[in-house]
């Protein structure tokens, strides 16, 4: 075999060679390699090559991980509840990735929760600082570039409400999803590539993750919230100086109005009874207990209102729908 056709056999090699793509060489990197000949002809030294060159193509890969220690612990309703998640890229070049919150998976939990945010961690300090410092994920505007060989993670907040009525020990999950912006990515089985929408118009090929990714954060129902809340306040209501236009002062002889507001958010609630003893130094004016405005009598008797033993005695019952009660009595200053 002559040396010129070794020469074309070793061209012919370095051209049908195909790359593996490994993911920490970052996307757009060119590979150039040579060979070269050396050889004699009619007693003459003589040499040749060939260089081949390509670059290497974008793998999109991402990684989401929840962050909580362990299962939130929260109540039944509750607000503003915060999960903490790790977004990464784990391709190997720069990629931007769409968020998504889907209270519906996994199928297999209790309840789901509600009213989904996100916010993405501003600061840096992987924890929610409110929206002031950590900005709500607006779609298509914020959406997390990261770079696989500079900033390659972002941790990312979500925040939901959890649904009245869930019982103590039950489980609710809130799934977020990473998504590559690049068209047709995301959902693509893996090796599927995309002609020069990688880096530097370079191929991008989807990863192992399918350019997307998913975790679940978990609420756990263990800090049952009273399904009634009380606020009392107390005003002068009149004294012995002749005062009838509140507000009056509080010396001996004066009336004086305690009101209870009883809020009942969770439903149906039994036996509900509100007691409320009265304090040293002041009389009960006999008769006075009000619900909603309307006069109760002191005794036992088909009225929710009683006074004995020196305590207001409210007795609701069964209340099967949310409302708020104003109770009101009278008593005088000593």
């Amino acid at each position: 075999m002559s040396p010129r056709c070794i020469l074309v056999l070793l061209c012919v090699a370095v051209a049908v060679y195909k790359p593996v793509f490994a993911v920490g060489t970052p996307a757009g990197t060119s590979i150039f390699n040579s060979a070269t000949v050396n050889f004699e002809l009619d007693g003459e030294p003589g040499t040749g090559s060939s260089t081949d060159q390509f670059s290497v193509a974008e793998i999109i890969d991402v990684a989401v991980i929840w962050q909580d220690a362990a299962d939130l612990e929260t109540a039944s309703p509750d607000t503003n509840r915060v999960l903490t998640f790790l977004i990464s890229n784990i391709g190997n070049g720069v990629e931007t990735f769409s968020l998504q919150v889907n209270n519906r998976a996994p199928d297999t939990d209790d309840f789901d929760p509600d009213t989904a945010r996100i916010f993405i961690d501003g600061n840096g300090n992987d924890l929610f600082d409110g929206a002031a410092a950590d900005p709500e994920y607006l779609p298509g505007t914020n959406d997390p570039l990261l770079d696989a060989n500079g900033q390659n993670q972002i941790t990312v907040f979500v925040m939901n409400s959890v649904p009245s009525g869930q019982a103590n020990g039950v489980i609710g999950g809130s799934q977020l999803l990473a998504l590559s912006t690049t068209t047709g990515a995301a959902g693509s089985a893996p090796g599927t590539g995309f002609a020069g929408l990688g880096d530097g118009g370079v191929e991008a090929v989807a990863g192992a993750t399918s350019a997307d990714g998913n975790a679940v954060g978990r609420y756990l129902i263990a800090l049952i919230a009273s399904p009634v809340t009380l606020t009392k306040t107390a005003s002068v209501i009149a004294n012995d100086r002749g005062c009838d236009t509140p507000p009056c002062t509080p010396r001996p002889g004066a009336t004086i109005r305690y009101t209870i507001e009883a809020d009942v958010t969770a439903v149906p609630v039994a036996a509900l009874v509100i007691t409320d003893p009265v304090p040293a130094n002041v009389t009960y004016v006999a008769n006075s207990i009000r619900v909603d405005a309307v006069p109760q009598t002191d005794a036992r008797d088909n009225d929710p209102g009683r006074f004995a033993a020196d305590t207001v005695n409210v007795n609701l019952g069964e209340v099967t729908s949310a409302a708020t009660y104003a109770i009101t009595f009278d008593v005088t200053i000593d």
